[in-house]
């Protein structure tokens, strides 16, 4: 590279790297140089499955360097803009002063750069419809300007400039697999250096023995060192739900079952590639909740908060999403027979117990796994909540209340409620006691208020009883999320905190089987989260476990995800290899597939990808 070039190629470093975030506004982030684009990503912006590749990939922003992939041909003007087609850019080659061919962005040249230099603003995450990846010939190339620019000793008017940190794209074509190169600035004590990063790959594989042994990678990172001194490194992730290794009577359970449970280990002195985790690994099992699946042991309960919350938003908006009305009967004869039931006593209903449990024992259930047994001591107000929760109309629901209520005034019935239960319909059955009841005007929004209230109390007594009769939690853990002096809104909010708890609890007991101990503990810790914050859907709670406790499926599934870091020590720096084995590809732009199926159905056994990350260190001593 001659004066000029470098002299270009420093300028176009130096302006990329005055960008500290990929999004500026409407500041260009990317530039073309030649036939390459070289491009500010943020670390967010990168796959999720190449950041977990290296913490080198989440230091923040960096340029990436490729090609742009080519559109069909298409020329205008300098001055014409065109809508941007996401995932699509020209051909850094293609672009000139006078025409542009298939550019879907306004392009403009730099008026104080070389006229090889191009910009524009882009949002787009780097794809593979996006990237068109240079040989690894070429990013030697790149890699080496680079650091050349960063020696302080091959031109001092650049020796105090911080660049962000350089990655190529690379075609994957030389006999070494070459995915990526990469390179970055250090400081080491009083001089400077940078760290080159190598990225190769193989696969899929299916036979281990298709793979390097760990013996030789300690020899590839420390040639000529001493091994003794290696610190190596061993992780997996065990994805619960897709797995093919597990038994056929779990498999049916967790086929598509909403959410997702994931073991992560962790452990020192690695003997080889895919060796099982010790006893004495550490175990996260990391766990993202989608309430609402319908082999959840606690649907019912997510039925009935769904309808409640519906009826809540009613009581607001003046909108109510009422049931279909499929009854055969009208609901009203169910709140008579609720009446005639209780003048009856408990011989009814212990009948009709009975008949449940023989009707449940018959079912494959996901109760077997994590048993949440319907209260037995349900009060009057609950057993009406039963009933009213399938009202179809507003008419219906009034004409309900009614019907309960005037058997209240009459004294036909004098039911039990409970000593805690605050609402209007407890107080009215407390007065009928003492022939004090006087009926409340049943138009407006009085009774599906009274509906609400019923129901929030009925939820509030099945969570604790969930949590507490489980012997997961005290009643004090739950002291928070049970309080009634705050309004409608916040209680129903807190129960569906309590929902997702229970959810967690449940998938936990229900797909690793662990102890009692640990899910008290994952409850109480998903409790404390909720009490600082809001539903998240995306969240993902992190349960440590002790590895004992999953043995399972650590012995009967295969890792998704292997890796192994083999660090030492060099000039104050760790100098690492890494080696990541994975079911689907960690960089996509060398596959020739997007979604290769990596899963031989056949004898479930799981193929891998192999894909190597090798650091090295210059030092330029001051």
């Amino acid at each position: 590279m001659d004066s000029v070039q470098r002299e270009e190629f420093q300028g176009l470093l130096k302006r990329l790297s005055t960008l500290q975030v990929a999004d500026q506004g409407d500041v260009p982030n990317a530039l073309v140089y030649k036939e390459w684009t070289f491009e500010v990503q943020d670390g967010v912006n990168c796959p999720h499955a190449l950041r977990q590749l290296h913490k080198c990939f989440d230091k923040g922003p960096f340029i990436a360097v490729f090609v742009q992939a080519p559109l069909r041909s298409q020329s205008i003007s300098n001055e014409t803009t065109i809508r941007s087609e996401q995932d699509s850019i020209v051909m850094a080659s293609e672009v000139t002063n006078t025409s542009l061919e298939g550019s879907p962005l306004k392009i403009q040249e730099y008026q104080d750069q070389s006229k090889q230099f191009h910009s524009w603003k882009s949002k787009t995450p780097l794809t593979r419809s996006r990237v068109q990846p240079v040989s690894a010939n070429v990013a030697r190339y790149l890699v080496s300007q680079y650091n050349l620019t960063c020696n302080p000793w091959m031109d001092t008017a650049m020796s105090g400039t911080t660049f962000l940190p350089l990655w190529v794209y690379c075609d994957g074509q030389d006999e070494e697999q070459t995915m990526m190169l990469g390179c970055e600035q250090i400081a080491i004590k009083e001089d400077k250096g940078t760290m080159i990063y190598v990225v190769t790959g193989d696969g899929p594989v299916a036979d281990a023995s298709e793979l390097p042994t760990l013996k030789s990678i300690k020899q590839q990172h420390n040639t000529g060192g001493d091994n003794k001194n290696l610190r190596i490194h061993g992780s997996a992730h065990y994805d619960v739900f897709g797995s093919t290794a597990l038994k056929d009577d779990s498999q049916s359970a967790v086929n598509q079952y909403q959410g997702s449970v994931v073991v992560e280990t962790s452990w020192d002195h690695v003997v080889a590639l895919l060796e099982k985790p010790p006893m004495e690994a550490k175990t996260m099992v990391n766990v993202q909740i989608v309430a609402g699946d319908m082999r959840s042991a606690a649907h019912s309960l997510y039925r009935e908060l769904v309808i409640l919350q519906g009826f809540t938003t009613g009581l607001e908006e003046g909108a109510v999403s009422w049931a279909v009305d499929d009854n055969e009967v009208p609901l009203v004869n169910n709140v008579k027979t609720l009446i005639e039931e209780l003048k009856l006593g408990d011989a009814v209903r212990k009948r009709q117990d009975t008949g449940n449990i023989s009707e449940e024992n018959t079912i494959d259930s996901p109760l077997k796994h994590l048993v949440l047994e319907e209260r037995s001591d349900l009060d009057f107000t609950e057993k009406l909540w039963n009933i009213l929760i399938d009202c179809s109309s507003y008419d219906e629901l009034v004409q309900c209340m009614q019907c309960a209520l005037s058997a209240l005034q009459n004294g036909e019935v004098q039911p039990m409620v409970h000593r805690s239960n605050s609402t209007q319909l407890a107080q009215l059955v407390r007065d009928s006691y003492y022939n004090k009841m006087s009926l409340p005007d049943m138009s407006g929004i009085v009774p599906l208020q009274m509906l609400v209230e019923i129901g929030i109390e009925k939820l509030r007594r099945d969570y604790s009883f969930a949590f507490v009769g489980n012997n997961l939690v005290t009643a004090n853990h739950l002291e928070y999320f049970l309080q009634q002096d705050v309004d409608l809104k916040e209680r129903l909010s807190r129960l569906e905190k309590l929902h997702y708890v229970l959810e967690l609890v449940v998938m936990l007991k229900m797909f690793l089987n662990i102890p009692q101990i640990t899910l008290s503990l994952a409850a109480r810790q998903a409790l404390k989260h909720y009490q600082a914050n809001a539903v998240c859907k995306s969240h993902i709670f992190k349960i440590p476990v002790h590895t004992m406790s999953v043995s399972n499926v650590l012995e009967s599934c295969q890792p998704h995800v292997w890796m192994v870091d083999i660090t030492s020590r060099e000039n104050d720096h760790d100098i690492s290899t890494f080696c990541h084995l994975s079911c689907k590809p960690p960089i996509m732009h060398t596959c020739t597939t997007l979604e290769q199926d990596s899963m031989d159905t056949t004898d479930k056994q799981m193929m891998y990808y192999f894909t190597k990350v090798a650091m090295s260190l210059n030092v330029f001593p001051l």
